[in-house]
Formats: C-alpha cells, sequence, structure tokens
C-alpha cells in the first residue's frame, strides 16, 4: 500500500537567519512522500532569497504583508494535496525520524485525527536547552479532557488529517499565540488523537 503524502507547511516571518536549517531538517526526513509549502509572511529581510535557494524542492507562496502565523499556516494547508498537514515553525528543527513515526502512530486501526511528539529545546547554536514548561502530553485516544487542563502539542510537533483540519476551519486567525491550542482542542472534540514520546 502506498504511504499517504504529507504536506509540510512552514510560516515564516524575518526567518532568514534560521529558515535553511528548518527546511534542510523536513528534506531530510525518512519518510519518503512530502510536499513542502513555506509561506513567506511580509518578510522584509532576506528571508525570499534563502527560500530562493530551495525552489526545485519546495513550493514558496508569499503575503504581501505580515498577516500572522495562523494566516500563514491556513494560507498553505488550502494550497495541500496531502492527506496529512504538519506545521513547523521556521526556527524549528525535526528530527528524521519524525514523521515515520507519526504516520506510523496514525496508521492505527482507529482513525486519528491528530499525532503529537515530544520536544526539546535548543539554543541558537543548537546546544540543548533545559526544558522550560512541560509540552508533552501522555494523552492517547481521547485527549479532550486532558489537553483542556493544559495545551501539551507544539505547532511543530503535531500531524493532522487534513479534512478533519478543513472541517473544523483551519486556525484562527483572530488569535494571536494560542492559535494552535483552539485547534487541537476543536480537533480532540470530533476524534482521537495519537503520539510518539520521543521528540
Amino acid at each position: 500500500m502506498r504511504e499517504p503524502l504529507v504536506s509540510v507547511v512552514i510560516p515564516c516571518f524575518n526567518a532568514a537567519r534560521y529558515v535553511a536549517e528548518t527546511l534542510s531538517s523536513v528534506l531530510a526526513q525518512t519518510y519518503p512522500r512530502l510536499e513542502v509549502i513555506v509561506v513567506d509572511d511580509g518578510s522584509t529581510d532576506g528571508t525570499l532569497d534563502v527560500l530562493h535557494s530551495f525552489r526545485e524542492a519546495v513550493t514558496v507562496v508569499r503575503h504581501d504583508r505580515n498577516r500572522g502565523v495562523a494566516a500563514a499556516r491556513n494560507t498553505g494547508a488550502g494550497l495541500a494535496r496531502g492527506e496529512f498537514l504538519a506545521f513547523v515553525d521556521a526556527d524549528d528543527l525535526w528530527t528524521p525520524q519524525k514523521l515515520t513515526r507519526q504516520i506510523e502512530a496514525a496508521s492505527e486501526p482507529d482513525v486519528v485525527l491528530l499525532v503529537h511528539t515530544d520536544l526539546g529545546y535548543i539554543d541558537e547554536t543548537g546546544a540543548p536547552h533545559p526544558r522550560p514548561w512541560p509540552m508533552w502530553t501522555t494523552a492517547d485516544g481521547d485527549c479532550f479532557a486532558e489537553l483542556l487542563r493544559s495545551n501539551g502539542v507544539a505547532a511543530s510537533a503535531a500531524l493532522v488529517r487534513r479534512p478533519a483540519f478543513e472541517r473544523c476551519g483551519g486556525f484562527e486567525e483572530g488569535l494571536r499565540g494560542t492559535e494552535d491550542y483552539h485547534l487541537w482542542l476543536r480537533l480532540t472534540l470530533r476524534g482521537r488523537c495519537g503520539g510518539s514520546p520521543s521528540p
């Protein structure tokens, strides 16, 4: 059976310093079926020049002004063709097995709408950094109640079924800083989640 296509959506704003490393970590995934969509959210630094060097491997779209991360993610998701959406911020990195582990978790007999992983923290040099707060939720299956108490899912650690994302209406663009948490709650009201304790 053919692996499902995963659409990776990367919102970026003035991310010239980090986005090449982020893209390299996405393109180094062991999972074979990816499309990568980068949404430049009105950057005024050299972000577009960096993205231009990846033009053979990624699709780049641009907002003419900064509209916020939720709008940038929604723009990318609107262009996606994959069964799954994976989000990664332009200053985050993925380990090579991330998507492989998540697709395995999403392939359980019951349909899983959201698959999340743990995460680690690094500083701007790539050195490990102490975790500032706990992010990992142990919830698996029906995890709405646990997520309602605390958001344990980071956007860069999430994989979402695209039809469920669309039914939920995507990210709420009027929210700043909690748009991902709001989406996770709406998704987990509708169905199961799965997880991997690996970062």
